[in-house]
């Protein structure tokens, strides 16, 4: 695989030039566009322009300086030209294959096994959502709210961990006749005594009952054998 930060030629690869000129270009932002999104204290975030340069070079934070030649290579975006100075570094098959914007960026620094890392494992993103009635404004209901961002959805989607313990710990009750853990609400204590399910211990007594196989497999050994339908 390989990396190219400038546009492609659209005499020999115009469906490559026709992608990258769509969804490859950063901006415009700075004087042509002061309240883009990445604009900080007047300033683009990611550094774009950035500088010509006829061959790439290593720099010290770890990313390169990526091959943008002052060819005259322009694409015309939002009523401003742009040249090879705003091109997103991208892989020409990636960006065939997705027709998308995919950002493909070469580093050598031992940060990138963070980067890889933070999204990995950074866990659910959430928000805080207000919900307002109509009929009575003055109550305000607030919302913890899930948010899934797009890497943890291809992350389930192809059925990867999401959490690991190690070692795996099952807890096992251990309690006398009738004397198991119960949780009600107030005024419901019987209701809940009659409703109340299996423990691991009780179900482990009616399993050694109903299934002769278990007999011989004593209730510490049972969760590698077993599961229970709680």
């Amino acid at each position: 695989m390989y990396v190219i930060a400038e546009i492609p030629s659209q005499a020999t690869t115009p469906e490559l030039y026709k992608i990258v000129s769509q969804h490859m270009i950063h901006g415009p932002c700075g004087l042509a566009n002061p309240k883009s999104l990445c604009m900080q204290d007047g300033k683009c975030s990611k550094k774009y322009p950035k500088e010509f340069s006829e061959q790439t070079v290593q720099l010290l934070d770890g990313y390169p300086m990526y091959k943008k030649s002052n060819s005259g290579s322009s694409v015309q975006r939002s009523g401003v030209i742009l040249d090879n100075r705003w091109i997103v570094p991208y892989n020409p098959y990636l960006c065939c294959t997705y027709s998308a914007h995919v950002n493909v960026e070469i580093h050598s620094s031992v940060t990138a096994v963070k980067y890889l890392y933070k999204y990995v494992y950074k866990g659910h993103d959430r928000v805080m959502a207000s919900i307002q009635s109509d009929e009575h404004n003055e109550i305000q209901n607030y919302v913890d709210a899930r948010y899934m961002s797009a890497s943890e959805a291809c992350w389930r989607i192809f059925h990867y961990d999401l959490h690991d313990r190690s070692p795996a710990v099952q807890r096992l009750a251990v309690h006398l006749p009738g004397q198991h853990t119960v949780l009600y609400k107030d005024g419901k204590a019987v209701e809940a005594l009659q409703t109340s399910k299996d423990t691991t211990l009780t179900a482990w007594f009616k399993a050694n009952q109903e299934i002769p196989e278990t007999r011989n497999i004593h209730y510490h050994l049972f969760p590698e054998h077993f599961t229970w339908n709680v």
